[in-house]
């Protein structure tokens, strides 16, 4: 029985959430394989009516990819690693005593699918107990004899289960057209070099379209385009970790991630002075800096969004030479952080806008 969950309390702001899935066969942790569920439909809108989702499993490495489908279309997918040996967690008091094993996510750990052999204990009070306002259970006890059943915001009906097909390789690859068609020529390009060294930069953007630089930051990809993190620091010894400008000072719109300065807090801009000089930032009317990394995106209303429901965001970073105006380069990419996805790499497996930035100022 496989088993998605999440933790959901009725009547509460957190809630229990777990999907049980029975299979017909044994099946090994290591084995391909994809699962079609029909959610239940309950008294609870919008979930009235069923709905049908697919779930591939395909193990890579020592972790697995996790694909979700509606529809026949990719929805959603995340990287997955072994996490047996959380014995300690709420939902494993739900289940019969006999094999578990525990699929969590491999960057926040938190559990996500759960296969168990003998499924889940019936007469846990936990399930007894799920009643409606009306005091009536949500379950009938025929589920039970069944093959899954959980909190009804959860719930999947088995509607078949087989092996996946053996091409794994296409399994490891889904991308929605819009973010196939968004990645075309996503990269770096560089143009005019500076004609004296660089010492400063200043950060802006359209206010009227963006609200600052937040989601222009450095994403670190798997080899097949999945987000691993965002932010973060360079490897040790890398060559990202070589593409480090120590700036003699920044400047920003005030705003874009800082407080209000102590000095000339109504300023339009704020000037940022080196790390370890031990100096406060202040507000200042215009830019001074050397060189201007301008960010912009093509879909501002995406980029409004909080950050978890962003969808594929096209990002473009110019900069430009403010003493001679010439372009010194471009840098495209794109991040999809709803389906945990990016493309435009740059250095590594890493979206860097500070390794572009290097490049195009010493060359």
């Amino acid at each position: 029985m496989l088993v998605t969950f999440k933790l959901f309390r009725y009547y509460y702001s957190a809630s229990l959430i777990i999907i049980f899935l029975a299979f017909s066969n044994h099946v090994s942790a290591n084995d391909i394989f994809v699962g079609k569920f029909t959610s239940l439909a309950t008294p609870f809108p919008p979930f009235e009516e069923a709905n049908i989702i697919e779930i591939f499993i395909v193990p890579k490495g020592d972790k697995y990819i996790v694909t979700e489908f509606t529809k026949g279309e990719f929805k959603h997918d995340f990287l997955a690693k072994r996490c047996d040996s959380k014995q300690d967690h709420n939902p494993m008091s739900l289940f019969a005593p006999g094999e578990v094993y525990i699929l969590c996510h491999a960057e926040s750990g938190f559990e996500k699918f759960v296969y168990s052999q003998n499924g889940i204990d019936g007469h846990n009070p936990s399930i007894q107990n799920l009643k409606n306002k009306t005091d009536e259970s949500l379950f009938e006890k025929s589920y039970f004899q069944s093959q899954y059943y959980v909190f009804p915001f959860a719930f999947r009906k088995v509607d078949s289960f087989k092996y996946a097909p053996n091409d794994s390789i296409k399994l490891l690859s889904h991308e929605t057209p819009e973010f196939k068609t968004l990645c075309k020529d996503v990269g770096v390009k560089l143009f005019e070099k500076p004609l004296t060294p660089v010492r400063s930069i200043a950060y802006d953007f359209n206010p009227k379209r963006i609200s600052g630089w937040l989601g222009a930051e450095r994403v670190e990809l798997d080899e097949d385009g999945r987000t691993l993190g965002f932010g973060g620091f360079s490897k040790r010894n890398s060559a990202e970790a070589r593409k480090v400008v120590g700036f003699e000072f920044t400047e920003r719109r005030r705003g874009d991630g800082a407080g209000a300065a102590t000095i000339n807090p109504s300023a339009p801009y704020y000037h940022f002075p080196a790390r370890g000089t031990n100096q406060p930032y202040f507000g200042v009317n215009k830019l001074s800096a050397d060189v201007l990394a301008f960010l912009d995106v093509d879909k501002p209303e995406e980029y409004r969004k909080a950050p978890i429901l962003q969808g594929a965001i096209r990002y473009q970073i110019t900069l430009t030479d403010r003493r001679s105006d010439a372009v010194l380069g471009v840098q495209v990419f794109v991040v999809d952080r709803l389906n945990n996805r990016a493309c435009g790499v740059n250095v590594d497996n890493v979206i860097s806008p500070d390794a572009f930035i290097f490049d195009a100022i010493n060359r």
